[in-house]
């Protein structure tokens, strides 16, 4: 994958920042559709995209981001984020989850001030530590972390 890297690590405990972990995050979902024959058609989809893009107008910000679990009903493990930053700033992210290798990624967006990613990885069945770290162009990064 052009511009992305992934690293695993050794098993993990897990590890709190308390300065920036979100106190309750609001991890939302949009459908508890089942139906295979229902999500893969064009207007569960576009549906979907439609609450999304309608959500998006609020003013997320880093340390607030907008996070939908499986948005799409079709990656379990997967959380939708988005939030707009003031000065550009390439995201990256680590999942630990007790007993598991960490897993990382690097976005392959490049630096931004607005943010949208679909995060895999996450350990179905299990606590998952998501820690997302922005670096500006001077190297200088910021973290924010959240559990589902």
């Amino acid at each position: 994958m052009c511009g992305c890297s992934t690293t695993s690590t050794e098993e993990s405990s897990i590890n709190f920042d308390a300065d920036n972990v979100i106190e309750d995050a609001e991890i939302l979902t949009l459908s508890d559709e089942t139906n295979v024959k229902t999500i893969y058609t064009t207007e569960f989809q576009d549906d979907i995209y439609n609450q999304i893009e309608d959500l998006k107008s609020t003013d997320y910000t880093f340390a607030s981001p907008l996070i939908i679990a499986n948005p799409y009903c079709t990656n379990t493990t997967s959380l939708y984020v988005y939030f707009n930053t003031d000065t550009s700033v390439e995201i990256s992210y680590t999942i630990t989850t007790e007993g598991y290798s960490d897993f990382s990624y690097t976005t392959s967006g490049g630096y931004s001030t607005e943010h949208e990613y679909q995060l895999i990885g996450l350990v179905g069945g299990a606590v998952n530590l998501v820690t997302l770290t922005a670096t500006d162009e001077d190297g200088n990064t910021e973290t924010t972390q959240w559990t589902i």
